[in-house]
């Protein structure tokens, strides 16, 4: 089974290491196949950069920049 979720964020700069963090424990405790998608819903503060950095720490994980 493969499940996909997809999360938006707008300026959570603070939070999204953490959630994603969470999502990805689950995926693993759980043993499921699948994708996490973040959605930069165009923040202005640094959240679209955090999840490009920690995309690289987490393979399931695709992250989507919401243009203007």
């Amino acid at each position: 089974m493969s499940l996909s979720i997809v999360i938006p964020f707008h300026n959570e700069g603070k939070n999204v290491s953490t959630t994603i963090s969470k999502l990805h424990a689950f995926f693993k405790s759980n043993k499921l196949d699948g994708e996490i998608v973040a959605v930069d819903d165009r923040s202005t503060d640094d959240t679209g950069k955090i999840l490009d950095h920690i995309s690289k720490r987490y393979k399931i994980l695709k992250v989507v920049h919401r243009k203007g």
